[in-house]
């Protein structure tokens, strides 16, 4: 199809698309039917159509988003797996865990690999996978990145733990809390659907139970023990109170 028959997936022009700082690729026109007096539809020649780096960006879009969603899931059953809660059930979670943990790495492969045909950002290899390379929005990029290299290597790490030290292994694990995190923040601050109720919705289903989770986990261990205090008294007078 000739480029002068091809929309933009905002409706801009070249030039104008440029004066913006983030593409609107969630405005995306993908086709328009036009019905005939036999009711059948039929494409209208002059509609617009995906282009092929436009789905490159609607995949990774995609993408993040199972893997964040499956990611909050992953979490939040590994810490039920390790508390009290769900300790009767805890073969049967450790293999709801381990899929969705493997889903979540899949679905971060996707998210990042099919940027690289995004005719937009045109990213190199490096800005992918380097933290602060991409000049695009350089924080919210790197903080998912770094996000992503986490919950990569942590998961990973479960199929060589033997060899790690199981001990080892069970420290370096609870990182992977921090990763989580900075993937939901990288999801709301650069995430294209960060301000859509659906998402915001489904976000909060998944994590909020992991986020509760995770502070009933360290909110004991950061809790300081306060020693009693024993008052001094002298002739029936408080002198000060001490702990002991």
């Amino acid at each position: 199809m000739e480029r002068h028959r091809l929309d933009r997936v905002d409706g801009h022009d070249d030039d104008e698309l440029r004066r913006h700082d983030k593409p609107e690729h969630d405005q995306l026109r993908v086709f328009e039917l036009d019905h005939d007096d036999d009711g059948f539809a039929r494409l209208d020649d002059d509609a617009a159509v995906v282009s092929s780096d436009h789905v490159f960006w609607i995949t990774s879009r995609a993408a993040g988003v199972v893997a964040l969603l499956a990611a909050s899931a992953a979490v939040t059953i590994g810490l039920l797996m390790s508390g009290r809660f769900g300790a009767a059930r805890r073969g049967d979670l450790r293999v709801v865990h381990e899929s969705l943990s493997l889903a979540t790495l899949v679905a971060l492969g996707v998210h990042a690999l099919s940027l690289l045909g995004d005719g937009f950002l045109h990213p190199s290899l490096a800005d992918i996978t380097i933290p602060f390379v991409s000049s695009y929005q350089r924080f919210w990029m790197a903080v998912g990145i770094t996000g992503g290299w986490m919950l990569a290597i942590l998961g990973l790490s479960y199929y060589a733990r033997a060899r790690i030290g199981v001990a080892r292994w069970r420290s370096l694990h609870r990182f992977t809390a921090l990763a989580w995190l900075l993937g939901i923040a990288h999801a709301l601050g650069q995430g294209t659907d960060a301000g859509t109720s659906w998402f915001l919705l489904g976000l909060a289903m998944l994590a909020l139970p992991g986020l509760a989770l995770l502070a009933n986990r360290l909110l004991p261990s950061l809790a300081v023990d306060v020693p009693p205090a024993v008052s001094l008294r002298h002739d029936g007078e408080l002198l000060h109170d001490r702990p002991l």
